[in-house]
Parts: structure tokens; C-alpha cells; sequence
């Protein structure tokens, strides 16, 4: 009874904190995922296309919002119109 509580013990004490052997299965999960994604991407493909659908405007207004807040906010100062209406 004794024995069988000492092996995750020791499993914990030689594997999960060697910080190498740690690094070892990370690389091996991250190649078997790319190795899943390679196998079957007519899986993956529409939620690609939705991605590249979502992420276009998402960036295009990101970028206005950068460029425009300055705009807004000497709006605000020179005039009592709020942040929604100077747009």
C-alpha cells in the first residue's frame, strides 16, 4: 500500500519539475496538434474563412478608433458636445 503512494510522488518529483522534460511534452503537444490540423482542415476551413471575414473590419475599425479618439477629444474640449455626438 505504501509503494503504490509513493509513485506520484515520485512521477511529480522527476518529471513535472524538471523543467526540461516540461518543455519536451509541450513541444510534443503542439506538434501533434499541427499534425491533427494537417490531417483534416476541411474541419478547420470555414471557420477560417469566418476569421478572415470577422477580423478585416474588426482591425479597419481598430485602426479609425486610434486614429479618430484625438479628433473626439478636441471636440469635446472646444465645444460642450459629447464624445457620441462629435462623431
Amino acid at each position: 500500500m505504501e509503494r503504490l503512494q509513493v509513485w506520484p510522488e515520485r512521477f511529480k518529483k522527476f518529471f513535472l519539475n524538471n523543467k526540461f522534460v516540461v518543455s519536451l511534452l509541450i513541444i510534443l503537444l503542439v506538434g501533434i496538434n499541427i499534425l491533427v490540423f494537417s490531417k483534416v482542415p476541411f474541419i478547420f476551413k470555414p471557420l477560417s474563412v469566418l476569421l478572415h471575414t470577422v477580423a478585416a473590419p474588426l482591425l479597419l475599425s481598430g485602426i479609425a478608433y486610434y486614429l479618430l479618439n484625438p479628433l473626439v477629444d478636441r471636440l469635446e474640449k472646444r465645444s460642450k458636445i459629447k464624445g457620441r455626438m462629435a462623431l
